[in-house]
């Protein structure tokens, strides 16, 4: 028997996709604990992390805060909209809300894809700034 994400990325062929990519982007509306048992972003970034491809996780929020846990599961990043602007804007426009949480982070982005292997080797920061974690990027 296997779990429901790692059935649907292999038919997807995922892995040989993830293999070719710069850069893996998924997300997930609240990401948790519960999130690594088989939800497919925490499955997508594993899969990703056998390729040492970085992993950018965008989420309406992050209730995951150990950057260790992140990185040891493949994601080299998180960007938590939830932290960037309000609750209440990014449920009324949530594709908006994506978008501007993406354009708020776009040097994070940037940095990931500058240095793929360095971004996944240190785990969510790919470079440090401190004004990153303040605003819900890692």
């Amino acid at each position: 028997l296997a779990s429901g994400s790692d059935f649907v990325l292999e038919r997807l062929g995922f892995e040989r996709a993830a293999a070719a990519a710069d850069l893996i982007v998924t997300g997930e509306g609240r990401f948790d604990e519960q999130s690594f048992r088989g939800k497919a972003p925490a499955a997508a970034a594993r899969l990703a992390l056998l390729h040492r491809k970085p992993v950018l996780l965008i989420c309406g929020s992050c209730a995951v805060k150990d950057r260790r846990r992140l990185s040891r599961n493949g994601i080299s990043a998180v960007i938590a909209l939830d932290e960037l602007m309000p609750m209440r804007e990014i449920m009324a426009s949530p594709a908006a809300s994506l978008s501007k949480g993406v354009l708020m982070s776009r040097a994070l982005v940037a940095a990931l894809l500058e240095s793929p292997g360095a971004a996944v080797s240190r785990g969510h920061r790919a470079r440090k700034r401190k004004s990153w974690t303040k605003r819900g990027i890692f």
